[in-house]
């Protein structure tokens, strides 16, 4: 190569570099707009409008949803129970029933009447790990979060009559999709760590997720008032729960766009060194909107 090729090839190099020298920046400064730190109310309102516009949401005064369920043990042992799952909500009040064909395992109800919570019995003064779990986390059911969006009492909809804080937690992934989190503190249950994730495209709500760590100078049960042997008190060991729910694959009922896959996960650790892993699998399938319901619907007990 001649002596003007190799003046003009550098030459080229070197404006391509000052140019790339000075597009870099901009780039950098988009990728941190990208990802700049949104408003706990930002979110929430972009959230909400992707359920419905702010009209039809007002106009659902009750959600009454049914469909299958799933449910599969991974530990101890391994098995699965099949039934169906129904879920109804109306203002605050909020009930979910699954119900398995399994006379060991029978079904889990959980409602709130708008002032009491009350979980079923899987056998007369036995409540299942999941129904325990939530029995003594009542906050699940009186602020609104368990169900998500599939229920009138979603605390998202109406913040300002929930004592709770929200924080912005920042971006994360789940299963490849970038996602924003929220912390979500609520003045009883403190001592849970609980985030909710929105899809960062749609803003739809696809995950809240619960962790609890409890000391072992505490005890070893997983619950205050469980009526089996969840572990064994004098244990010394932290340990540590998790509840997640998962929610997926959206579509239009009436006006709003709901999930209609709904995932339950639990997996405790004891204190014997075993734990406790299952997930509640929901196919949601029939959506209907404003029925007559009954007060002593939301009674999970009388329900039985």
């Amino acid at each position: 190569m001649n002596n003007k090729r190799v003046r003009a090839s550098i030459n080229f190099s070197m404006r391509w570099l000052a140019a790339l020298a000075i597009l870099l920046p901009a780039t950098l400064n988009f990728s941190a707009l990208a990802a700049q730190k949104m408003k706990p109310e930002d979110v929430v309102a972009k959230h909400l409008a992707a359920i419905g516009a702010d009209a039809d949401r007002a106009a659902v005064k009750n959600i009454v949803i049914a469909g299958t369920s799933l449910l599969t043990l991974t530990s101890p042992g391994k098995g699965q129970n099949s039934g169906e799952v129904v879920l109804f909500s109306e203002g605050q009040m909020n009930m979910v029933g699954i119900k398995f064909y399994n006379p060991d395992y029978p079904h889990d109800k959980f409602g709130f009447d708008g002032t009491k919570m009350t979980v079923s019995y899987i056998k007369p003064g036995i409540r299942s790990t999941l129904g325990d779990f939530i029995y003594n986390r009542d906050f699940f059911l009186k602020q609104g979060l368990f169900g998500g969006t599939l229920s009138t009492s979603w605390p998202l909809l109406n913040m300002a009559s929930r004592e709770a804080k929200m924080e912005y937690g920042g971006t994360s992934k789940i299963k490849d999709r970038l996602v924003h989190e929220l912390k979500y503190s609520p003045r009883k249950g403190a001592d849970m760590r609980i985030s909710m994730f929105f899809d960062a495209e749609t803003f739809h709500h696809v995950r809240t997720e619960y962790k609890q760590t409890v000391s072992g100078q505490l005890g070893g049960t997983t619950n205050r008032a469980s009526s089996g042997a969840e572990g064994d008190k004098s244990g010394q060991r932290d340990l540590h729960y998790r509840l997640v729910e998962d929610f997926s694959d959206f579509k239009k009922e009436g006006k709003l766009t709901l999930p209609h896959t709904y995932k339950i996960g639990l997996s405790l650790e004891r204190q014997n060194g075993n734990s406790y892993i299952a997930e509640w699998e929901l196919k949601l399938v029939r959506f209907s909107f404003n029925q007559q319901l009954e007060p002593s619907f939301f009674d999970a007990i009388a329900a039985n």
